[in-house]
């Protein structure tokens, strides 16, 4: 929340767009490939200690992802939840 106050999205440039698009597609190799970047991301965001930019990805995604309409970037969401 502090973070958001002086303007700044922590969300911003938490992914690569390659890794949304990946997240959301019909192929699940490209799905997975995309959820090990997450996790890679995850490990280095909890090793630094980085609680805010972690919350930012759970955020998004849950809110772009796991509650999304389409089936294939709710699945997305969910294994990169996972």
């Amino acid at each position: 929340p502090a973070a958001m106050a002086s303007g700044s999205n922590p969300r911003e440039g938490l992914l690569q767009p390659s890794t949304l698009r990946n997240l959301s597609d019909k192929v699940y190799e490209k799905r997975k490939a995309a959820a090990l970047e997450v996790e890679q991301l995850t490990r280095d965001l909890v090793s630094q200690g980085d609680k805010v930019r972690l919350q930012a990805l759970v955020d998004l995604l849950v809110d772009d992802f796991a509650l999304a309409q389409m089936a294939n970037h709710r699945k997305g969401g969910l294994i990169g939840l996972a």
